[in-house]
């Protein structure tokens, strides 16, 4: 057996998003168990000291996904890959590129994100992006969503599902650890006695601004790293009140010390599959309060690793963690360890083992 992984992620980009470290992840734990390659994307002027990445086109810096799926629909076919390789992308419409070709597909869904392309793109750009997911679902040979509620979303769907899914959560990288809070505070110059943290993209499903909205004038610092359509709200709120400080994009070697600075991680999204800045936040000791999407629940207990907040309750539920005289570190680490990335990553090499 022989796999190509194919996705959004360089090994030279400075910083990449939740799905490219997803990338990053797997294929370093993949090479350690079956001969890879990872077709991904260059950085101009950046030499890739890895001779099983094969990039199939340069960018400035980070690619955005738009354009790497053009890159894809454009070159896919053209990929000079062994048709006893193991194909595996992480979108349905990565999917297409390699419909003709006589290998083994495999597909992760990382959520719905036909939801999003139904919100933002209109109605066009949805019917378009349903009947290549419709093809994709089709052709594909395995297909993993990375959580329970991602599965159930699209067997209510779709019925070209049926026989052909097995759930594997995401992982987390060894980078996230405990830090010393004290420490990074003074580093980061907070003087609240509080700190919460949001860490991903900043897009209308999200609700950022809701939690910036219920935050605002507190004696807490909310911490909101990331970027997106909808940053030049946060980046007004931040102007307006001081306990508000925007990050924009943080590197992803500083993300374990942002992780670090908060009592709580943050979350109002409207749908996620099981988002890495869950599993990411608990690593580092660190509780999480969020809505009740996806598989969260199954790492987010109430008053063990954090809170299941509504819009709502949010205000409520944050003040309740923050006024409890308790320490959440340790259940958290606990329930970390069930998502390691050599774990992940052998699940996966089962699964491709068990494709019909």
């Amino acid at each position: 057996m022989k796999v190509s992984l194919i996705g959004q992620y360089s090994p030279s980009a400075k910083e990449i998003g939740g799905i490219q470290i997803f990338n990053k992840n797997l294929y370093e734990e993949m090479k350690k168990l079956v001969e890879t390659k990872f077709y991904g994307y260059g950085v101009k002027g950046i030499k890739i000291d890895d001779e099983k990445f094969i990039p199939i086109a340069d960018s400035k810096n980070e690619m955005r996904g738009a354009l790497f799926m053009l890159n894809l629909f454009l070159k896919g076919p053209f990929l000079k890959i062994n048709r006893e390789d193991i194909i595996h992308v992480q979108r349905p419409d990565h999917v297409i590129p390699f419909f003709f070709k006589r290998n083994k597909i495999v597909l992760t869904l990382h959520g719905a994100h036909i939801k999003n392309v139904k919100l933002n793109k209109g109605k066009f750009a949805y019917l378009f992006y349903k009947m290549l997911q419709n093809i994709a679902f089709k052709r594909a040979n395995l297909i993993i969503p990375v959580s329970k509620d991602t599965e159930d979303y699209f067997k209510k769907t779709s019925n070209l599902l049926d026989k052909k899914t097995v759930i594997i959560p995401p992982g987390v990288s060894k980078t996230f650890r405990p830090l010393d809070k004290a420490a990074l505070r003074e580093k980061y110059k907070i003087k609240e006695k509080h700190v919460l943290v949001y860490v991903g993209r900043i897009d209308p499903e999200k609700n950022v601004d809701l939690i910036a909205e219920n935050l605002k004038g507190e004696d807490i610092c909310l911490l909101i790293a990331g970027t997106g359509s909808e940053q030049h709200k946060i980046e007004a709120l931040a102007k307006q009140y001081e306990n508000i400080r925007y990050l924009g994009k943080v590197p992803n070697e500083n993300l374990a010390e942002i992780y670090n600075l908060g009592d709580a991680l943050v979350m109002l999204s409207e749908y996620e599959g099981m988002p890495t800045v869950v599993l990411e936040s608990l690593t580092c000791g660190v509780p999480v309060i969020s809505t009740d999407v996806g598989d969260v629940s199954k790492a987010v207990k109430d008053g063990v690793t954090g809170y299941i907040a509504t819009k709502e309750n949010f205000k409520e539920k944050v003040l309740q963690l923050l006024n409890e005289d308790k320490s959440y570190k340790a259940d958290c680490l606990k329930m970390s360890k069930e998502y390691s990335w050599g774990n992940v990553a052998n699940k996966v090499y089962s699964a491709y083992k068990n494709i019909r």
